[in-house]
């Protein structure tokens, strides 16, 4: 109940800024993108053009997960630099609750990128036997994987600066497009860095013990993860690393 709430009054302070409008604008301009893409290269194998947008969305995802944070973290700060976070008594919830905002809001503009994206295609460019269902499990791999960074960029936002949390999105995207054109050998096909674009080409490729067991990877780290940041926030005093 109490996670409800707080979730509640995040979305209420996000009503009037740039947050909402991120999430509604990036996945309209990449579906009118792919769309184009798809119209404009009609001779180009399916599979590498699903690859390729695939590709471009978890390459744009850690930016995106970087910037909101961001804007998250920057409102609180800006408000009461932090007083109102630190005059709770258990601020697990409320850090849970920001965290949840971010993650849903991620699978919305995600899921609204797959909807438009679908839609156009099948009204302007329609294609037979398109592998709407291979795509979208594709998609929902990229969320899944997302909840991992947004729990890091939340960590990074509140515990350095949102320049670093930032600056640190744009170094994962490169190096998400480093991991796409590299084959990982054994268990480091599962770093971090690797996630989004390995698992939603595990499913593109019909690789489904590598898609499991690199998922069952992810949620286990990811727990850890939320766990460690939330017993982190728990004892913070609201100072950054460099004050």
């Amino acid at each position: 109940m109490i996670l409800l709430h707080s979730l509640k009054s995040e979305y209420t302070k996000t009503k009037h800024s740039s947050y909402l409008w991120i999430h509604l604008l990036i996945p309209l301009f990449g579906a009118i993108l792919f769309v184009l893409y798809f119209s404009l290269y009609e001779s180009t194998p399916l599979y590498n053009k699903c690859k390729m947008i695939l590709e471009l969305t978890a390459t744009v995802f850690p930016i995106l997960i970087g910037i909101v944070t961001a804007v998250v973290t920057n409102m609180e700060e800006k408000a009461s630099y932090f007083y109102r976070l630190l005059s709770f008594e258990h601020r697990r919830g409320i850090y849970l609750s920001k965290l949840l905002l971010l993650f849903l809001s991620g699978t919305f503009s995600v899921l609204l990128l797959f909807v438009l994206f679908t839609g156009g295609i099948t009204i302007i460019t329609p294609i037979e036997s398109f592998p709407y269902f291979i795509l979208l499990k594709s998609f929902l791999a990229l969320i899944i994987s997302g909840l991992f960074f947004y729990t890091v960029h939340l960590f990074i936002s509140f515990k350095f600066s949102i320049g670093i949390s930032i600056f640190i999105s744009i170094v994962e995207a490169l190096l998400t497009i480093l991991f796409s054109n590299v084959s990982l050998p054994g268990i480091w096909k599962f770093i971090p860095f690797s996630w989004s674009v390995k698992l939603s080409e595990f499913v593109l490729q019909g690789k489904q013990s590598e898609f499991y067991s690199g998922l069952i990877a992810l949620i286990i780290i990811t727990v850890i993860t939320i766990f460690i940041t939330t017993t982190w926030f728990q004892q913070w005093e609201g100072k950054k690393s460099y004050e």
